[in-house]
């Protein structure tokens, strides 16, 4: 579901987006925001893998085989796991430092979320509209299957 929202609004299929939090009060988060990396040698400065968690986490161990040997880009609410989806403006601003910090280092990133619809619209808006302007030349949002393995890829942008 969440590749179908990148896709929606990065092609501008509508004028104007209706989050979930027109019907929905979220609680405003305010709190930590926990950002880690792991680097995989030989593969610097190629493709990385960003895990933005915000309700639920996200473990190594829940990617897919084909995404292990990338380097990892984590970035998550110290309330992740709660299960309670919160409106988290420094979650979105620490994204956006961050895909600043690598645009023009890494030119493939794969997307694994666990944000809701508020968060994704803010993320998206602030993160990967001007495209491009950044380094990157492919961007992929995985999808978990019913395995709960991340393992499916769509492209949501593609210069190549």
């Amino acid at each position: 579901m969440t590749s179908i929202q990148f896709d929606l609004v990065m092609n501008g299929t509508f004028s104007e987006f209706l989050a979930e939090s027109s019907t929905t009060q979220y609680e405003k988060f305010d709190g930590d925001i926990i950002v880690s990396k792991e680097t995989t040698k030989g593969n610097e400065d190629k493709v990385l893998n960003v895990l933005i968690c915000d309700t639920y986490d996200i473990s190594f161990k829940q990617l897919a085989t084909n995404f292990k040997e990338y380097s990892v880009l984590k970035i998550s609410s110290n309330k992740v796991g709660s299960g309670v989806r919160y409106d988290n403006p420094q979650l979105v601003k620490r994204v956006r430092e961050e895909m600043f910090k690598v645009a023009r280092k890494y030119v493939e990133l794969n997307l694994f979320l666990t944000t809701n619809p508020q968060n994704n619209l803010k993320i998206i808006g602030t993160s990967f509209l001007a495209l491009d302007r950044s380094g990157f030349k492919k961007i992929s949002v995985v999808q978990m299957n019913n395995d709960h393995i991340y393992k499916e890829p769509h492209t949501i942008f593609n210069t190549r």
